[in-house]
């Protein structure tokens, strides 16, 4: 075959004959004729160099066999040295496991060496130590495989060393790969990708996965260990205040054992002291029990907590006995009692804010519905809530909880404490103001807004649904504080009324065409300040009134609103919104009630300004709500902030926080390009040994914002951040941290046969218990598939030394017949 030069044999024949052509008519004549044997010579060396322009070549086909290829991977972390395995040919003892998983594995693969030798002869078999990687292990011609001393691999990364594993056979067959693990992933990132991934990549390639599962189940398991689970404690509670720790203790192999837990704060002095302990019993061997224990802080500072249980008797880890927490101790800040019948976004959102200021202490309480006829444990709620209630709380928030989750006393009792100067604060929803029933109460003379009757707002919908055009023309009355009645002749004189001109009527009077309004106003509102809501101190998003303003117009629309018969003389509207027929949507009202100050908010979606990332708005929104109606509205001053998700990490996690700042104006000082002595923002870590390392911040939305990296070793760590503005120091802040390690592989320790059974399946393979190694080998041995590669080889000709030989052989015989000749 021939490839020649610039792929065109017109271009190769057109070149030869030219050049036979110059060389015709270019030999010279002699005696009437020409030299045919110069001719001849000079032709046969033009011909040569055209063969070898043509680059001949020829192909040779290959065929390469590779023998198919097993795959072991033998899992070395540190669970597989967990006692709870038997090994081969001995037996259970007093019903106690007698060997670690690793001895087990060990030795049914040296049972099996004979089997594994002859099918490592027959295949290409590569063995592999399976961890955090995969590390490849010397297998004998005689079947022994050279075993690391001990399991001390720190994760089990099933997942990513299966992966691993297939891309060292990429172009290669492979019969299948065999797995040999107590089957439970333990993995942190980037190594912690799902082993499901993986066997779902060996069904698609045809490879099958077997695997032999060694360890104990979590049922089967007799091996002891006690770890806490969990710990809920407070971040911020408040001196000679009860604190309540609860918790979650796993106890596994020590049924019928009483277990001591104890409760463990941190004295001024900086040791551990027992404060509350308790004792719990399993009635089976795994179980896991809740733990609740208290105690009473009679200090102001940051203390460590520690929820603790003593280390048992062969326990397999001791490293999950303890779970701590860090709490700050602060002095009695004002007390807020928040009621709440159903959870909801703006439950949870609420008590974020509220829980971040620092003078707040939210107490939050879930009711239920109540009856005259309730049974025991509805009265022992009654009489929690009417004790509740007689507590001295400066403010009460009241959700979306509907009237009958009241008696009359606790109403009364209610309405008592508002007109002695308690604040009271009502918020929007579907089950309160007259849909919740609190026209009928005492209450109603507390709230600035006038609430239809549940029988009349049934009337009205009823009326609404046959198109009736019920009180078409005539008039109704609106109750006053005082309990007297006025007339109203419409509701267009209601709004434009001298003499009342803060009422406003949910019940239009219909002519023509004109629908009953409703008790909701089921669009989106917007929350727009009024001209009394610019000038009040509550509603300052921010000091400067310019940059509040551009606030209150970034913050996104809300899901509704609650919509009032009327407003009582005196309330004052302090925002709004307005339909399309400019008809005004009071939002939020207030007045005053005795000495008591009442806020009443027709929404209950403020959680969307948080949720679009005005989390600073939200929180400044309630806080200043909290104060006001406290009468408490000078306590808005200035702090730092240093924040953090959390106060436990993990030794391999990186550690974020935020500081920020806010002057005794309110407003918030702008973070600095670079520090200066009068513009400083610094935060200072402090280490376990009492060194400390200045940390980098770079600015953030609310403030700055840094970071530390996953390089610290386990131990008690405190931030320090301080604020300088104008040469003058704001404040500074301090918040203490824990690093631990967490013992992956000791820590629930129990095997996962039924994973490794799930995952062998899904590729067609199989599971096998340790004794049918010999027979896995020999099935792999027998079932084995060559892989036959075709290769096409092209050899060229035309570069080969004796054409370049043959060449100059001619020119120089071309040249010694020219010089014979006469012609040189």
């Amino acid at each position: 075959m021939f490839q020649p030069i610039f792929h065109s044999f017109v271009f190769l024949f057109l070149t030869i004959f030219v050049l036979l052509g110059i060389a015709w008519w270019s030999a010279p004549i002699k005696n009437g004729g020409r030299p045919w044997l110069w001719v001849g010579v000079r032709w046969c060396t033009l011909l040569i160099l055209g063969i070898v322009l043509a680059r001949p070549f020829w192909t040779q086909t290959e065929t390469e066999i590779s023998p198919g290829n097993v795959l072991i991977l033998l899992d070395t972390s540190r669970s597989m040295s967990i006692a709870d395995e038997t090994l081969p040919g001995e037996k259970v003892v007093s019903g106690m496991p007698s060997a670690p998983r690793y001895a087990a594995m060990r030795k049914a693969l040296g049972n099996s060496a004979d089997a594994l030798a002859e099918m490592a002869k027959q295949t290409g078999t590569e063995v592999y130590a399976l961890d955090q990687s995969l590390t490849p292990l010397t297998l004998g011609k005689n079947g022994k495989i050279d075993f690391p001393r001990t399991p001390d691999g720190e994760e089990t990364a099933l997942g990513a060393s299966l992966l691993d594993a297939l891309s060292r056979t990429a172009g290669r067959k492979v019969l299948g790969i065999v797995l040999l693990s107590d089957g439970a992933q333990r993995a942190l990132p980037p190594r912690d990708a799902l082993p499901q991934t993986a066997s779902g990549r060996m069904n698609r390639l045809g490879i099958p996965l077997f695997t032999v599962p060694f360890g104990a189940t979590r049922q089967e398991s007799q091996s002891r260990d006690v770890a806490v689970d969990d710990l809920l404690v407070d971040q911020r509670v408040f001196v000679n205040t009860e604190v309540t720790v609860s918790g979650r203790i796993r106890l596994d192999g020590v049924a019928k054992m009483k277990i001591p837990v104890e409760l463990l704060v941190e004295s001024a002095s900086g040791t551990m002291e027992t404060v509350a302990q308790t004792e719990i019993q399993a009635e089976t061997e795994n179980e896991t029990l809740p733990v609740r224990l208290s105690w009473m802080p009679k200090e102001v500072g940051e203390v460590k907590v520690t929820l603790r249980i003593p280390p048992q008797h062969d326990e397999v880890s001791i490293t999950n006995n303890q779970l701590d927490a860090f709490v700050t101790v602060a002095e009695s800040g004002l007390r807020v009692l928040y009621l709440e019948q159903a959870f909801r976004p703006e439950a949870g959102f609420l008590r974020r804010s509220l829980d971040s200021a620092d003078e707040i202490q939210l107490d939050m309480v879930r009711l239920s519905g109540q009856s005259e006829d309730s049974g025991n444990a509805k009265k022992m709620e009654r009489m929690d809530l009417l004790r509740i209630l007689q507590e001295d709380y400066a403010v009460i928030l009241l959700g979306d909880v509907s009237a009958n989750c009241f008696q009359k006393a606790d109403l009364e009792l209610l309405t008592q404490k508002i007109a002695a100067g308690t604040g009271l604060i009502t918020l929007g929803g579907l089950q309160n103001y007259g849909l919740g029933g609190y026209a009928e109460t005492p209450l109603a003379q507390v709230l600035p807004v006038i609430m239809s009757p549940r029988k009349k707002m049934e009337n009205t919908r009823n009326a609404g649904r046959n198109g009736e055009n019920s009180e078409r023309n005539g008039n109704f009355n609106v109750l006053g504080n005082t309990g007297s009645t006025g007339h109203i002749g419409n509701a267009e004189n209601v709004r434009n009324s001298e003499n009342s001109p803060l009422i406003q009527s949910a019940v239009e009077t219909i002519s023509g065409n004109s629908a009953l309004k409703t008790e909701q106003w089921n669009r989106p509102v917007r929350f727009q300040l009024t001209s009394a809501g610019r000038h009040h101190l509550a509603l300052a998003l921010d000091a400067e009134a310019g940059f509040s303003a551009q606030l209150w117009g970034k913050l996104p629309t809300l899901d509704g609103a609650n919509r009032w018969e009327g407003l009582k003389p005196g309330a004052v509207v302090l925002a709004a919104d307005f339909t399309a027929e400019n008809e005004e949507i009071p939002l939020l009202l207030e007045h005053s009630f005795g000495r008591g100050r009442v806020m009443s908010l027709a929404v209950d979606s403020t959680w969307r300004w948080w949720m679009a990332g005005h989390t600073e708005p939200h929180k400044r929104f309630w806080r200043q709500l909290i104060f006001w109606v406290a009468n408490q509205e000078t306590t808005l001053d200035g702090t730092v902030s240093l924040i953090l998700p959390q106060r436990r990490f993990p030794q391999e996690e990186t550690i974020k926080f935020q500081v920020s700042a806010r002057l005794s104006s309110g407003k918030t000082p702008p973070p600095p390009e670079k520090n200066t002595p009068s513009e400083n923002w610094r935060v200072l870590l402090q280490h376990p040994d009492g060194s400390r390392t200045e940390v980098p911040l770079s600015a953030d939305q609310n403030g700055m914002k840094g970071e530390i990296p996953a390089q610290l070793t386990p131990g008690d760590y405190m931030l320090h951040a301080s604020v300088t503005h104008q040469g003058q120091k704001i404040g500074e802040s301090k918040c203490r941290f824990q690093i631990y390690h967490h013992d992956l592989e000791l820590d629930r320790a129990q095997a996962e046969p039924e994973l490794l059974a799930s995952l062998a399946i899904s590729t067609g393979g199989k599971s096998v218990q340790p004794e049918k190694l010999p027979e896995l080998w020999k099935r792999l041995a027998e079932s084995r598939e060559e892989l036959k590669i075709e290769r096409q080889i092209r050899l060229p000709l035309w570069d080969r030394w004796w054409w370049l030989a043959l060449l100059i052989g001619l020119l120089t015989t071309e040249w010694f017949l020219r010089k014979r000749g006469g012609n040189v």
